[in-house]
């Protein structure tokens, strides 16, 4: 009897120990698994709260993705911006504002088109320009010219430049009245010069391409004449760009070659005259300048400011 409790109590102890073993095993392996996943939830939970941290400044703050632009309602995508050449800024919006303001008499428009070309001239260009304003001396004059001989696409984008700033003069912008009493290069430099402008030219502005005109802010002008010729008509009171439409090339002997001309008609503010025939041009004048009329009663047009203050002596 005592034996066989003393092998009783042997095996529960053998038990036991073999339980307090796998225990220890079991331990071993799970300790490992269990301290990792501690480790990842208090990681998760630290970068969770670091997410949620806004700035300082609460009331600024926006997620990245819903962050306007600035002035996001005029914002262009980058795909639509037009690049510094003149020849594509029928494309571009503020062009095509000014040019339509122009056409109504608006003088601060004229001077906002001058500095828009000036703007597109090349960046030695414009310093030569800003040192002739600065000293209008014939040695600055010279530099000018000079530049303008070897880039003829710079030179030309300049000359508009000096049209406008004459035009804007023309019917009273104070500003650029005093840079061109002070650069008087400019009158006679103009792509279409002064004396043109203001109604006193003898002589016609001669040009291959209408598409010229059209480049420079006169956007009433049909494209695509060519051997065109610009001039003010005193007798019609109006602008004429004469376009070649029709050519017949000469025999076999070398005679009887015929050009045919047509007409263009504008207002002194570059508006087509939609005019069938000459006898039609004072009637239409009329039309155009009772709509611009109309157009400086609306006080949003600013007219104190802006509206012209002369204009061609009929």
């Amino acid at each position: 009897m005592l034996l066989t409790n003393v092998f009783c109590l042997e095996g529960m102890r053998m038990i036991i120990e073999i339980a307090g073993g796998l225990l220890l095993l079991a331990a071993c392996i799970m300790l490992p698994v269990a301290v990792s996943q501690v480790v990842i939830a208090v990681c998760k939970k630290i970068m969770k709260t670091e997410t949620k941290k806004a700035p300082q400044n609460r009331e600024a703050w926006k997620p990245e993705t819903e962050k306007a632009p600035q002035n996001w309602k005029t914002r262009k995508p980058q795909t639509e911006e037009k690049p510094r050449d003149v020849e594509k800024t029928c494309a571009d919006f503020g062009f095509e504002r000014m040019a339509a303001l122009c056409k109504m008499g608006d003088i601060a428009a004229m001077a906002d088109m001058a500095y828009f070309f000036r703007n597109r001239c090349s960046e030695s260009l414009q310093r030569l320009l800003e040192v002739y304003e600065r000293q209008p001396v014939q040695e600055n004059v010279d530099a000018i010219e000079a530049f303008a001989a070897k880039a003829e696409k710079d030179g030309i984008v300049a000359r508009a430049y000096m049209m406008w700033l004459v035009k804007a003069s023309l019917y009273g912008n104070e500003s650029a009245g005093k840079l061109i009493d002070k650069c008087p290069y400019y009158k006679k430099k103009a792509y279409i010069p002064g004396e043109v402008l203001a109604g006193d030219g003898k002589e016609s502005v001669k040009f291959w391409s209408s598409d010229s005109l059209w480049e420079i802010g006169l956007t009433d002008t049909k494209r695509n004449c060519t051997d065109c010729s610009f001039y003010y008509d005193k007798k019609k009171n109006c602008f004429v760009l004469m376009y070649v439409s029709d050519y017949e090339p000469p025999d076999e002997d070398g005679f009887g070659a015929e050009w045919e001309y047509e007409n263009i008609y504008f207002d002194e503010f570059f508006c087509r005259v939609p005019a069938t025939g000459q006898e039609d041009i004072p009637k239409q004048l009329l039309v155009l300048e009772k709509e611009r009329e109309a157009f400086w009663k609306n006080p949003r047009h600013d007219a104190p400011n802006r509206k012209y203050r002369w204009r061609i002596p009929l």
